[in-house]
């Protein structure tokens, strides 16, 4: 089969590409052709470990509302059996929506967000909501790239073209299905099974991280969706120090413009000069050798459904990693056993959060036991050949 996948986004940010890369380096290896292309600079493959892994690459370009000539033809030459859009934002889902129509193949459509919750607040608040959303939705209409969240209009299009969806989580499939009264299909992504990384003795010293000082790791950048959990962490971790005085609380990736470092650490409280901001790794080496060095791996959430709609990446990195992971019981934590695989929280309560925190590090045996649980149960739910398996019957079920 040929298949023709259309990503948000490039590879450094969001994850996207690297989780529809890995999908295509599995369907190549079963004998599939791919094609992806991405928005945004493909070279960036190089910070994804095994880089294309004989993925024909590329990527795709505008020219105002329609995709260039050069995009067109490329995806023409290629001859797709199907199109496989992953998210469907204007960008991505303009450029598939036209390659189908161009190439005559059927489409598909994964669903990675809550992508109704995104669209309602982007925009910001005040005058600048209702002055600005208008006329960014207008632009987004004239180009495509200007409005990186759902546009009614493609929507729309979506309904009347797709022949296929399915969506990253078994919640969030089923809340498509019942929002567009379509069959939506719950297929994990898949993950590769790397060794757990080992440590590296020289990390701390290359980060000024006190040695020996237990590590609470908060991984991947942090926009306003994101941002009241990890208040709930910063306060979380403002409780934790009180009995763990010598705990730090570290984070990598990038934060946007409204959220500076002052702010955050008063929000952390008595932890506030306990926190290290590392910002975004460029070394993949870097951030595996950190999850392995880290006491316990966060992923704090309240159960919203903005998170029971949702799978962050970090969690199937952190529970490979095989290192005790902290995260939400809501949506995918609902496939998790609490304290089997990972500490489960379930409410938006900092001394829960902190509580679990502490278990963890009160208990480095058990917790041991449970990260390598995790581990095997990761292995289990994000095998490559149980997706590969599911989306070719996606394929299959959507005319390809």
């Amino acid at each position: 089969m040929r298949v023709l996948l259309v990503c948000l986004g490039d590879f450094q940010a969001p994850p996207g590409a690297r989780q529809i890369l890995l999908l295509a380096r599995s369907l190549h290896d079963g004998g599939h052709e791919c094609l992806l292309l991405v928005e945004g600079d493909p070279a960036t493959v190089r910070l994804v470990g095994g880089g294309a892994g004989g993925v024909d690459l590329g990527g795709y370009r505008f020219a105002g509302p329609v995709l260039s000539r050069a995009t067109v033809a490329r995806a023409r030459a290629f001859r797709p059996d199907v199109i496989h859009c992953y998210e469907p934002r204007t960008a991505p889902l303009s450029a598939a929506l036209e390659l189908a129509r161009r190439t005559g193949a059927p489409l598909c459509v994964r669903f990675a967000d809550d992508d109704e919750l995104l669209f309602r607040e982007a925009g910001g608040t005040g005058w600048r909501r209702r002055v600005g959303r208008p006329a960014l939705l207008a632009a987004g209409t004239l180009l495509p790239n200007r409005w990186p969240y759902k546009h009614p209009l493609h929507h729309r299009r979506m309904l009347a073209r797709a022949t296929g969806y399915d969506a990253i989580t078994p919640a969030l499939a089923a809340e498509v299905s019942r929002r567009y009264g379509v069959h939506c299909r719950g297929i994990l992504p898949a993950v590769p099974a790397p060794p757990p990384a080992a440590p590296d003795p020289g990390l701390r010293e290359r980060y000024g991280l006190q040695a020996q000082a237990p590590i609470v790791l908060y991984t991947g950048s942090v926009f306003r969706p994101h941002y009241p959990d990890f208040k709930l962490l910063l306060r979380a971790f403002g409780d934790l120090v009180e009995d763990h005085p010598d705990a730090l609380l570290v984070h990598t990736g990038r934060f946007a413009d409204r959220y500076d470092e002052n702010s955050m650490r008063a929000a952390a409280g008595a932890g506030g000069d306990r926190l290290r901001f590392l910002g975004f790794l460029q070394e993949l080496e870097d951030l595996n050798a950190l999850m392995a060095e880290a006491a316990v791996l966060v992923q704090p959430g309240a159960p919203s459904d903005f998170n029971r709609l949702r799978l962050p990446a970090k969690v199937h990195d952190y529970l490979l990693a095989g290192r005790p992971t902290v995260t939400f019981a809501v949506g995918f934590g609902e496939l998790l056993e609490d304290r089997g695989d990972a500490v489960l929280t379930r409410t938006a309560d900092p001394g829960e959060l902190a509580a679990a925190i502490g278990w963890v590090l009160d208990d480095r045996r058990r917790a041991d036991v449970m990260a390598a649980a995790g581990r095997r149960r990761a292995l289990e739910l994000f095998a490559p050949d149980v997706a590969v398996a599911q989306t070719l019957d996606l394929y299959t079920a959507a005319g390809a």
